[in-house]
């Protein structure tokens, strides 16, 4: 930010072109906004620490959703993924807490459906101000042994989407799977 503001100053300074100068400053200003915005909302973790407990900070969310659908690639479970932009541009919040939500979704995949299972993962825009992401798989393959519930998956979710002013929404599909959708306010200013 300190230096498109510096490069900004001296192309008025030198009678250099207004219209970068002002591009410069929009971007200063803009990235500022979103700075802010990340600031404000760890912010909040750390004055509530147990409304979001520590693993819900991802240092890199893009990487930790890879490695999710990686590592259930590998247990064999099919799925399809397809993240938008968007992602980058929304708060560290908002992206630790899609990322974590990533994560548990498709352990639930694997935990509840098994390998074989096929699913999908979108992560996408759907306003200039909500993030939005689905996690859905079709019905497993073979009948999996019903795994006693923790209460803590959903639930945990849950709260911690709302937290950041969300929406979870969890069930059944009619074609016999499961579908986990959670939108989010992209700027993370809560």
């Amino acid at each position: 930010m300190t230096l498109r503001a510096s490069s900004a100053k001296l192309a008025l300074d030198t009678g250099g072109d207004p219209a970068a100068a002002t591009a410069a400053f929009a971007d200063v200003t803009s990235t500022g906004r979103r700075v802010l915005d990340e600031l404000r909302g760890l912010l909040s973790v750390l004055r509530d620490p147990d409304a979001l407990d520590t693993p819900w900070l991802v240092a890199d969310p893009e990487s930790a959703i890879e490695d999710a659908v990686e590592q259930v690639r590998a247990a064999g479970v099919v799925v399809g993924v397809t993240i938008e932009p968007g992602l980058t541009e929304a708060s560290l919040l908002t992206r630790a807490t899609i990322a974590r939500v990533v994560q548990e979704g498709l352990t639930n995949i694997l935990k509840h459906a098994g390998p074989g299972t096929s699913g999908t993962l979108t992560v996408a825009t759907r306003s200039p101000a909500t993030l939005v992401a689905q996690i859905h798989n079709e019905r497993p393959p073979q009948r999996q042994p019903r795994l006693p519930a923790s209460g803590h998956g959903l639930a945990g979710m849950r709260d911690r989407v709302a937290l950041l002013g969300g929406v979870l929404v969890a069930g059944p599909t009619p074609d016999r799977g499961w579908s986990l959708r959670v939108e989010l306010p992209s700027t993370g200013d809560r």
